[in-house]
């Protein structure tokens, strides 16, 4: 009956793609059915791609998290852009907690609340973006070096596990959500009493 109405086109039934050979070439036969989809607006796109690059940030925390610093290390000298890909996301990720309870700025609230005299010299092992350091640049109670495995903000580059030996004496260390995939053992802890000392 529909088939009568002036008009009306009859959609022909889905075919599965079949391969057939003829003189070694290989013809697809695709369904005749075509499906066009609506676009997708700005917003949509930015979504896909802001889940795009938080699953590519996720990936990138589970192999820092197993992995050996070295080899992080080595990920991140190759493509310094993982890098900044994943403290991106790490810092969106944090815009939807409590910002008191993010651990780098719970750690500028403690030395805020510091009344030392004398400038205390202090390492932050994985600094990230070095915003400790950036905090308190001018301030005459710290002297604070950030490293991490890309220079960010004057930072300096290392593996934390292998600080250069010129820089191995402080008063404080910061462990700031950087204790995965590092050498850890009874040597890694005499170093970093040494560091401290």
């Amino acid at each position: 009956m529909l088939r009568e109405i002036p008009g009306w086109t009859w959609p022909r039934k889905r075919q599965s793609s079949s391969t057939k050979k003829s003189s070694d070439k290989k013809v697809v036969k695709k369904s005749s059915t075509v499906v066009i989809q609506p676009e997708k607006t700005k917003e949509e796109l930015e979504e896909e791609k802001r889940k795009k690059a938080k699953s590519v940030y996720q990936e990138i925390g589970s192999k820092m998290s197993v992995q050996d610093s070295s080899t992080t290390k080595k990920m991140f000298e190759e493509n310094p852009e993982k890098w900044e890909l994943y403290h991106k996301n790490r810092d969106f990720s944090f815009l939807g907690y409590d910002q008191t309870r993010i651990p780098v700025n719970r750690i500028i609230s403690i030395l805020e609340k510091m009344k030392n005299k004398k400038p205390i010299k202090i390492a932050d092992l994985g600094c990230g973006r070095n915003l400790i350091y950036q905090k308190f640049k001018d301030d005459k109670r710290f002297e604070i070096t950030g490293y991490d495995y890309v220079s960010c903000n004057n930072s300096k580059v290392a593996d934390i596990s292998k600080l250069p030996d010129e820089d191995n004496k402080y008063h404080l260390c910061i462990f700031s959500q950087s204790l995965t995939g590092i050498v850890t053992g009874k040597q890694q802890y005499r170093d970093w009493e040494t560091a401290i000392s």
